[in-house]
Protein backbone atom coordinates (compact mmCIF):
# COMPACT_ATOMS: atom_id res chain seq x y z
CA UNK A 1 0.00 0.00 0.00
CA UNK A 2 1.26 3.49 -0.82
CA UNK A 3 -0.31 6.68 0.44
CA UNK A 4 0.74 10.12 -0.80
CA UNK A 5 0.32 12.83 1.85
CA UNK A 6 1.18 16.53 1.62
CA UNK A 7 2.75 18.12 4.69
CA UNK A 8 4.31 21.48 5.41
CA UNK A 9 7.16 22.34 7.73
CA UNK A 10 6.46 21.29 11.35
CA UNK A 11 3.51 19.11 10.27
CA UNK A 12 3.48 15.39 11.02
CA UNK A 13 1.97 12.09 10.09
CA UNK A 14 1.42 9.21 12.48
CA UNK A 15 1.75 5.53 11.56
CA UNK A 16 0.13 3.09 13.97
CA UNK A 17 0.46 3.96 17.63
CA UNK A 18 4.20 4.46 17.85
CA UNK A 19 5.63 6.07 14.70
CA UNK A 20 5.56 9.81 14.08
CA UNK A 21 7.19 11.51 11.08
CA UNK A 22 7.58 15.30 11.15
CA UNK A 23 8.81 17.61 8.38
CA UNK A 24 11.53 19.69 10.07
CA UNK A 25 13.01 21.53 7.09
CA UNK A 26 12.46 22.04 3.38
CA UNK A 27 15.45 23.33 1.47
CA UNK A 28 15.23 23.33 -2.33
CA UNK A 29 14.57 19.78 -3.44
CA UNK A 30 15.51 18.26 -0.05
CA UNK A 31 13.19 17.56 2.84
CA UNK A 32 14.50 16.80 6.34
CA UNK A 33 12.32 14.48 8.36
CA UNK A 34 12.31 13.63 12.06
CA UNK A 35 11.18 10.09 12.79
CA UNK A 36 10.06 9.04 16.26
CA UNK A 37 9.77 5.27 16.66
CA UNK A 38 10.63 2.58 19.21
CA UNK A 39 14.38 2.12 19.63
CA UNK A 40 14.16 -1.58 18.79
CA UNK A 41 12.57 -0.85 15.40
CA UNK A 42 15.10 -0.82 12.54
CA UNK A 43 15.09 2.46 10.64
CA UNK A 44 17.34 3.06 7.62
CA UNK A 45 17.62 5.22 4.54
CA UNK A 46 16.57 3.12 1.54
CA UNK A 47 20.09 2.90 0.09
CA UNK A 48 21.47 1.65 3.42
CA UNK A 49 18.65 -0.90 3.70
CA UNK A 50 19.40 -2.12 0.15
CA UNK A 51 23.10 -2.47 1.02
CA UNK A 52 22.19 -4.46 4.13
CA UNK A 53 20.03 -6.79 2.05
CA UNK A 54 22.80 -7.26 -0.56
CA UNK A 55 25.30 -8.00 2.21
CA UNK A 56 22.94 -10.50 3.83
CA UNK A 57 22.45 -12.27 0.49
CA UNK A 58 26.22 -12.55 -0.01
CA UNK A 59 26.85 -14.19 3.39
CA UNK A 60 27.60 -17.92 3.15
CA UNK A 61 25.05 -20.24 4.73
CA UNK A 62 26.12 -21.37 8.20
CA UNK A 63 26.83 -25.06 8.84
CA UNK A 64 23.69 -27.08 9.67
CA UNK A 65 25.00 -28.00 13.13
CA UNK A 66 25.42 -24.40 14.26
CA UNK A 67 22.80 -22.42 16.11
CA UNK A 68 20.13 -20.78 13.94
CA UNK A 69 21.29 -17.48 12.46
CA UNK A 70 19.84 -14.34 13.88
CA UNK A 71 18.02 -12.14 11.39
CA UNK A 72 20.46 -9.85 9.62
CA UNK A 73 20.10 -6.33 10.94
CA UNK A 74 16.82 -6.98 12.74
CA UNK A 75 16.41 -4.45 15.50
CA UNK A 76 19.24 -4.55 18.02
CA UNK A 77 20.26 -8.07 16.86
CA UNK A 78 22.69 -6.73 14.28
CA UNK A 79 26.15 -5.97 15.51
CA UNK A 80 28.22 -2.86 14.93
CA UNK A 81 30.19 -4.55 12.18
CA UNK A 82 27.03 -5.33 10.15
CA UNK A 83 26.01 -1.69 10.33
CA UNK A 84 29.54 -0.55 9.45
CA UNK A 85 29.68 -2.87 6.42
CA UNK A 86 26.32 -1.60 5.15
CA UNK A 87 27.24 2.07 5.55
CA UNK A 88 30.68 1.55 4.00
CA UNK A 89 29.12 -0.20 1.01
CA UNK A 90 26.77 2.74 0.45
CA UNK A 91 29.55 5.33 0.85
CA UNK A 92 31.91 3.54 -1.56
CA UNK A 93 29.20 2.44 -3.96
CA UNK A 94 30.62 -1.07 -4.32
CA UNK A 95 29.58 -4.38 -2.77
CA UNK A 96 31.49 -5.18 0.41
CA UNK A 97 31.28 -8.27 2.58
CA UNK A 98 31.68 -8.66 6.30
CA UNK A 99 34.58 -11.07 5.73
CA UNK A 100 36.41 -8.48 3.62
CA UNK A 101 36.09 -5.87 6.37
CA UNK A 102 37.30 -8.33 9.02
CA UNK A 103 40.29 -9.24 6.85
CA UNK A 104 41.13 -5.56 6.31
CA UNK A 105 40.87 -4.85 10.06
CA UNK A 106 43.21 -7.76 10.82
CA UNK A 107 45.70 -6.54 8.20
CA UNK A 108 45.51 -3.09 9.79
CA UNK A 109 46.65 -4.62 13.08
CA UNK A 110 43.35 -4.67 14.96
CA UNK A 111 43.63 -7.24 17.76
CA UNK A 112 41.23 -10.19 17.92
CA UNK A 113 39.85 -8.92 21.23
CA UNK A 114 38.98 -5.61 19.60
CA UNK A 115 37.34 -7.42 16.66
CA UNK A 116 35.24 -9.43 19.09
CA UNK A 117 34.10 -6.20 20.76
CA UNK A 118 33.10 -4.75 17.38
CA UNK A 119 31.12 -7.89 16.51
CA UNK A 120 28.85 -7.60 19.56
Amino acid sequence: MMVVISRRRDESIVIGDNIKITVVEIRGDKVRLAVECPSDMPLHRKEVYDAIQRNAASQPAPPAASSPPRPHFAGHGADKLDRFVAVLEVKLGVPITRDLVIQALREAGIAEAQLQAICQ
